[in-house]
């Protein structure tokens, strides 16, 4: 509550870097508004902080999914994929290397619990597969073990021997499914330096992690 107060009639003003390593693809306008970074809001529900902000700035949110949302990008299972000669890769082979991948995840999670320092996901796989040799894909079979870790890749936005062991899976899903925010956000060009009173930044909390 004192927090509260003491921000009261304070300007406050939200920065998504654009030339980036480690955040996500740029916002940008093409028609209307496309997402591509800041004005997709996850997770439309009181728990998000930013949901009951844009309420009350009186910003126009569209509905694009609700909690049972499915990342076709994410869900192979869902795709149909071609190998580096252009043939179908067998949806039966995809279904079967995902459940080796889903047992390979799994018993990384006794690595963990092993090591006291933090590792990469990339080494945890290693560790796996040389403890495990019946997990090891060969041919086809690796070439789509691949894309399942390229998948995993693409949703942290960081190769895999970045992701932390530790904490890679520990992300809490927010309920509200997912929001277009057409408003409240504009694209800013050159160099520009800003000065405040206070910063507060965030970064992704797999990126945390020892190098």
């Amino acid at each position: 509550m004192d927090s509260k107060q003491s921000l009261q009639g304070a300007f406050v003003s939200f920065i998504e870097r654009r030339r980036r390593s480690l955040s996500s693809i740029p916002s940008v306008i093409v028609i209307g508004s496309v997402y591509m970074g800041a004005s997709w809001l996850h997770g439309a529900c009181n728990e998000n902080p930013l949901a009951p902000l844009i309420c009350r700035l009186g910003l126009t949110l569209y509905r694009t999914s609700g909690d049972d949302f499915v990342l076709y990008d994410h869900d192979l299972e869902s795709c149909t994929l071609f190998d580096m000669d252009g043939h179908q890769v067998p949806q039966k082979m995809v279904i079967e290397v995902g459940e080796t991948f889903k047992k390979i995840l799994k018993e990384t999670e006794n690595v963990r619990i092993e090591h006291h320092d933090d590792m990469s996901v990339l080494q945890a796989i290693s560790i796996v597969l040389d403890r495990h040799p019946k997990l090891r894909q060969e041919g086809l079979s690796n070439e789509v073990l691949q894309w399942y870790i390229c998948r995993m890749e693409s949703w942290f936005v960081v190769d895999a021997d970045m992701i932390s062991l530790k904490s890679w899976d520990q992300e809490h899903i927010l309920s509200g499914g997912q929001r277009l925010m057409i408003q409240g956000w504009s694209l800013l060009r050159g160099e520009r330096n800003f000065v405040a009173d206070a910063a507060i930044i965030t970064v992704p909390l797999e990126f945390l992690k020892p190098i």
